[in-house]
């Protein structure tokens, strides 16, 4: 049996749901493999301040690559938890694996709910964003060619930074992919939305990223997972409707067999490392990086 294959078979065994069981064994199953990648070794500049709240921070990993793409990662958590890299494991190897293929890797940290409910979070992002537009020259970055890659909750939050006019992405943001997210408050909705969306049905229709889709918006990529629960996988297959609607013709839509709602994230670059070329391909296609492999 392949790696790849004890993965998919051991994230499988877990089924088609997500909870915090499901997040720690899946944690648990990447680790080893993440600590000994070809990257591990790559060290960001951390805690780089972008905006004045406590968890206005961000870690940066530079690339031996000059003027090389951007590439800003934002995680998931329910809206209510996450980190860049809370454990020094993850999410530090999405920074360390784009590193490594070429890009300027970023990850962000952004503020959470209850305390900062909407629109903290797409706020945060196009905050992050402006900030690499700004200075990401100055570790090496090109501000003209910058990407976006977010999950979950994290998918949400780039999703209104992208859609919404109030929150304005940078000119320099060229594409975006977003894994699993969230992307519509509805009353169907139950756990830690509404602590970000808010109790109240009459302000959901105007936070929700999906309603304010646009012709003119990046390039964009989604992706869902098999193992995603159905209320989950139901989001990405609303806004990938909502795009064809709105722009005349699909958005690129990836179906990741054999991983569940965090595994592309948490483990990019093992096994047969699908997500992680999928995305850089896309990437590629677009900035000119992922072609590129540290030596």
């Amino acid at each position: 049996m392949t790696q790849a294959n004890l993965f998919s078979e051991r994230l499988r065994a877990m089924g088609a749901r997500f909870d915090p069981a499901v997040l720690a064994q899946t944690r648990e199953l990447f680790a080893i493999g993440a600590k000994q990648a070809p990257w591990a070794g790559i060290q960001p500049i951390r805690d780089l301040r972008y905006g004045p709240a406590a968890r206005h921070v961000l870690d940066f990993f530079r690339t031996s690559r000059a003027d090389a793409p951007l590439l800003l990662f934002v995680h998931g958590g329910g809206f209510v938890a996450g980190d860049k890299d809370g454990d020094g494991v993850f999410y530090g190897n999405v920074g360390r694996y784009f590193a490594h293929h070429g890009y300027a890797a970023v990850c962000m940290n952004y503020r959470l709910a209850p305390e900062a409910p909407w629109p903290s979070g797409s706020e945060d992002v196009a905050t992050a964003l402006a900030w690499l537009a700004t200075h990401g020259s100055e570790y090496g970055g090109d501000p003209q060619r910058i990407v976006l890659l977010a999950q979950s909750a994290g998918a949400a939050h780039a999703a209104g930074a992208i859609f919404d006019q109030r929150f304005g992405a940078p000119a320099g943001l060229r594409a975006a992919a977003l894994l699993s997210g969230f992307y519509e408050m509805t009353a169907d909705v139950v756990g830690t939305p509404a602590a970000y969306f808010g109790e109240d049905p009459g302000v959901w229709t105007d936070r929700s990223p999906l309603n304010h889709i646009a012709p003119g918006h990046v390039e964009l990529l989604l992706t869902l997972a098999e193992l995603d629960p159905a209320e989950v996988a139901h989001q990405t297959l609303r806004l990938a409707m909502e795009l064809n609607a709105v722009d005349g013709r699909p958005p690129q839509l990836a179906w990741l067999e054999g991983h569940n709602h965090v595994s592309p994230v948490l483990g990019i670059g093992l096994g047969d490392d699908r997500p992680g070329k999928i995305v850089r391909s896309f990437f590629d296609a677009i900035v000119g990086a992922s072609s590129w492999v540290a030596q």
